[in-house]
């Protein structure tokens, strides 16, 4: 592996020199290739526009279409600063990271793998700062078993998905950045809670604390140890009953109901029987990838065929649940009948049944 390894920082003798020394060293450790480049802020800009340039980085066909060149390349990110940290996301909507990641790099199709801010700098104590070195050369070492780790190869999610991923699948991870967001995440969805208890009187705070409370368990039961429900074909159901009844409950009891009551159960039928096919036919493209990392969905213990008839039959109920709603429900239901099909006849490929799949949705102008 061969690695460009940049300082955009005046000083050489600077925290930002201390910290691309320690990630040089540990990417030497992993046994990298590394070639270092030292260069400024204004620099580096410059740096960027005379190698990204147009036919090397990227292209433009006659048509407009944008081609990145550089894709399957990945760029780690250190940076340091003095501005708080939730003025610089929240407020300042982070303008520098945004410029390098999605403006810059991402435009090229290199893609930041890892972007590690230190902060803040000037009242960092010697201890602080030490901390912040280690874990630089963690990261450069990390290159030793290649630039992304195995929960950002398995399939493409979103960051927070694959910060969970991380925390369960890798050994390596920053537990105190770990904590630390999961504590404020625990604080937000309390004060989020607490607000909602506040502004519906006709709620009861304990009902209300409670319902919200299994639904935060529940989503955290969907990786988290010890029940990792998605690794034992049961995150399908889980995301099914979260996004249907609990969804429905939680704005039910807020309004003054009672959890006993039917209304919220029969309302969340025919919605829950309509995310389980989602889910599992969301699962069908990414089955090697959950195969091989050992996550045993529906999709993997079933296999892609039996999936896809189990779709089916949570299809039916559905339909017949809307049929008073829906005038057009006799065409899906004809579009859905010649998908059964395709799944009896046992076909050679399962690009037929995304297609028709997914017609049906379009045809259902649902959701």
């Amino acid at each position: 592996m061969r690695c460009l390894l940049i300082l955009a920082h005046p000083r050489r003798d600077s925290l930002c020199g201390a910290l691309f020394d320690a990630y040089a060293q540990g990417a030497r450790q992993a046994v990298v290739d590394c070639r270092e480049r030292g260069t400024f802020p204004a620099v580096l800009k410059g740096f960027l526009d005379r190698v990204l340039t147009p036919g090397f980085a990227f292209h433009h066909d006659d048509q407009g279409q944008l081609s990145k060149l550089l894709s399957g390349r990945t760029a780690d990110l250190i940076t340091t600063m003095d501005t708080p940290p939730l003025i610089y996301r929240f407020i300042y909507r982070a303008p520098g990271r945004q410029a390098l990641v999605c403006a810059t790099l991402g435009y090229c199709g290199i893609r930041s793998a890892r972007i590690e801010p230190f902060e803040p700098v000037i009242s960092a104590v010697a201890g602080q700062r030490q901390q912040w070195l280690d874990r630089a050369r963690t990261i450069g070492s990390r290159l030793r078993a290649g630039a992304l780790s195995s929960p950002q190869r398995c399939a493409p999610c979103s960051r927070l998905a694959r910060g969970v991923t991380a925390s369960v699948l890798s050994d390596d991870v920053d537990r105190a950045a770990m904590r630390k967001g999961i504590v404020l995440s625990i604080l937000v969805a309390a004060g989020a809670v607490a607000t909602l208890v506040a502004v519906t009187p006709m709620a009861s705070p304990g009902t209300t604390v409670a319902i919200y409370a299994l639904l935060a368990l529940l989503a955290l039961a969907y990786t988290v140890p010890p029940l990792k429900l998605s690794y034992r074909g049961l995150g399908e159901i889980d995301v099914a009953f979260t996004h249907s009844a609990g969804a429905i409950m939680a704005g039910y009891l807020a309004q003054g109901g009672h959890w006993a009551d039917s209304t919220p159960w029969l309302l969340a039928l025919p919605l829950g029987l309509a995310v389980l096919p989602s889910i599992l036919l969301a699962g069908c493209p990414d089955r090697k990838a959950d195969q091989a990392v050992g996550k045993h969905t529906l999709v993997v213990l079933l296999g892609p065929h039996a999936a896809v008839r189990l779709e089916l039959m949570n299809l039916g109920p559905d339909f017949l649940l809307r049929i008073q709603r829906h005038q057009d429900e006799l065409a899906v239901i004809r579009c859905v009948a010649h998908l059964a099909k395709c799944v009896v006849l046992d076909c050679q490929t399962l690009d037929v049944l995304y297609v028709e799949a997914f017609h049906y949705h379009s045809l259902k102008g649902l959701d």
